[in-house]
This record gives structure tokens, C-alpha cells and sequence, in this order.
């Protein structure tokens, strides 16, 4: 898996929304307790 960055926005409420549905994709692929490594 690769690293990706992600640009957040003026508070977290911008930027969970992406970061779920992200994660949720890794989860549905990977499952069990996968995350994608992000840096953000």
C-alpha cells in the first residue's frame, strides 16, 4: 500500500468526511482493522 497526502481543510469537520470514506474503502478491500497510511 502507499503512502498518500491529503490537504485538510480550516477545521477537522472538512476533512472527515474524506478521510472516512477513504478509510472505509481500505477497510471494504483489506478489511479486518486496515487504515490507509495517509499524512495529513
Amino acid at each position: 500500500m502507499k503512502t498518500i497526502g491529503l490537504l485538510g481543510g480550516m477545521s477537522w469537520e472538512s476533512t472527515l468526511s474524506y478521510y472516512k470514506a477513504i478509510n472505509e474503502g481500505v477497510k471494504k478491500e483489506l478489511g479486518g482493522f486496515h487504515s490507509a497510511k495517509i499524512v495529513l
